[in-house]
């Protein structure tokens, strides 16, 4: 017979059983609940090189990959000589270059309350934005902070370029931007198409001046390609585009046999408009001046 002790024992851990099993239960279901409840922001679509994402609550970084998903708070940092593109939610899409470190520090996009909201921290290198404009949206801010810059946009096409902790260089491609220093944001600049400024240090963003086309190369180098073009007009200017070309088509189609019939007679084409006009009047004219008259009666 079983001692009565044991017996006792052996029931009490039978009754745990099942509340330990419940338990580990919760914490395997937890886990991805955990993770699904972080906030999603976009996800590589690009990657030259090698990156690595820095998580919350995960000590080791991350070898980022096309594809993968980023969630608000990750940092995300190049290696030299790499390059590495982000499609967020919305449409924008981020394009950073070698040695780049950036923080996805905010995020929120509403479609259906029509509200965008963004800000996102360049700590070292080059990051390219695309910021859709999303059209029809009551809120669509989008911002871009550095060591030294603020930058504030709605929808365009613009480049920040972080050479240290005291120098940025900011670029506008399309549309315009408003830029000021990060100690005094409410003063600020408007840049337009292809202007320049550089935020040094607890300065005023120096004078606009136009971009030149080395000042380009070298902003533009090392980074991947982004559209230059708002996503939300593709959709028109593709019917255009199409509009277009139907157009061209049938006028190259009319000119081309206009082009076929000059080519036939392209040795002749004045001959051939002359003699169209005239043959019918001229024959008669030709016979008679060619043949010769009646011989002369002979003399004597």
């Amino acid at each position: 017979m079983i001692p009565h002790a044991q017996r006792e024992k052996g029931d009490c851990s039978m009754k745990r059983a099942p509340y330990l099993i419940i338990g580990i239960l919760c914490v395997a279901i937890a886990l991805p609940l955990t993770a699904q409840a972080a906030q999603l922001v976009g996800n590589v679509s690009k990657l030259k090189g090698t990156a690595q994402i820095f998580r919350e609550e995960i000590p080791s970084p991350i070898t980022a990959y096309v594809g993968i998903p980023l969630y608000l708070h990750d940092r995300v940092r190049t290696a030299d000589d790499s390059a590495l593109r982000i499609e967020l939610l919305d449409g924008s899409i981020l394009s950073m270059g070698k040695k780049a470190d950036l923080h996805l520090d905010d995020f929120s996009f509403l479609p259906e309350e029509k509200k965008r909201s963004a800000f996102f921290r360049v700590a070292l290198g080059k990051l390219r934005v695309f910021a859709k404009k999303l059209i029809g949206f009551r809120e669509r801010g989008f911002k871009v902070g550095t060591p030294t810059a603020v930058v504030g946009v709605r929808g365009t096409l613009f480049l920040v370029w972080v050479q240290s902790d005291t120098i940025t260089k900011v670029v506008c491609f399309e549309d315009m931007i408003e830029v000021a220093n990060a100690l005094s944001p409410e003063e600020d600049i408007v840049l337009t198409e292809n202007l320049l400024t550089d935020i040094i240090g607890g300065e005023a963003p120096s004078e606009p001046i136009l971009m030149t086309e080395d000042q380009l190369k070298e902003l533009e180098e090392g980074l991947e390609d982004v559209p230059t073009v708002p996503t939300t007009t593709e959709t028109t200017e593709t019917t255009e585009g199409t509009t277009t070309e139907e157009t061209t088509t049938s006028e190259a189609t009319t000119t081309t046999s206009t082009t076929t019939t000059t080519t036939t007679t392209t040795t002749t084409t004045t001959t051939t408009s002359t003699t169209t006009t005239t043959t019918t009047s001229t024959t008669p004219e030709t016979s008679t001046t060619t043949l010769p008259g009646p011989p002369e009666p002979p003399s004597g």
